[in-house]
């Protein structure tokens, strides 16, 4: 497989006493990711929104997520990511943690799912880091978990 097409849940954390532990998938808003195995090691990132957020893969989240990616298990090949974003940056869904997410798990499905989940919210709270200072997961395990609303291949 080369290129992949994600649908990847907004999510809700700091649940009652569980602040930054806690955290559930929601139906909607979602974002839509399409990610490409590239030959070459470039890390491309492209928005269709108008957010604004950096395409610049070392400022962006879920750019961040796949240059570590490459860079821990040593990938040659890199990686193009289009983000279709529709969970509004700041509204407290987990956007930052949609982006992250969505990147892991795409681009574990493109190197042939090597990773386990835990691997996977593993790379992906990097981007959580670049968003907010702090790796946490409280996020970024419901998109990858999810219960019915994990992140899913369209």
């Amino acid at each position: 497989m080369k290129s992949i097409k994600i649908k990847v849940p907004a999510t809700v954390a700091n649940l009652v006493c569980g602040f930054d532990i806690l955290g559930m998938a929601i139906n909607e808003p979602y974002d839509e990711m399409e990610v490409r195995l590239l030959e070459t090691p470039d890390i491309i990132v492209r928005h269709t929104d108008g957010f604004n957020l950096p395409e610049e893969a070392s400022k962006n989240v879920a750019g961040v997520v796949l240059m570590k990616m490459q860079e821990h298990l040593h990938l040659k090949n890199g990686f193009e990511v289009i983000i279709h974003k529709h969970i509004k940056p700041g509204s407290g869904l987990g956007s930052s943690a949609a982006s992250a997410a969505g990147a892991a798990f795409a681009a574990n499905i493109l190197i042939g799912n090597i990773l386990s989940r835990e691997e996977t919210i593993h790379f992906a709270m990097f981007g959580e880091e670049l968003a907010s200072g702090v790796r946490h997961a409280d996020n970024i395990a419901p998109c990858i978990y999810g219960g019915d609303h994990p992140c899913e291949i369209l």
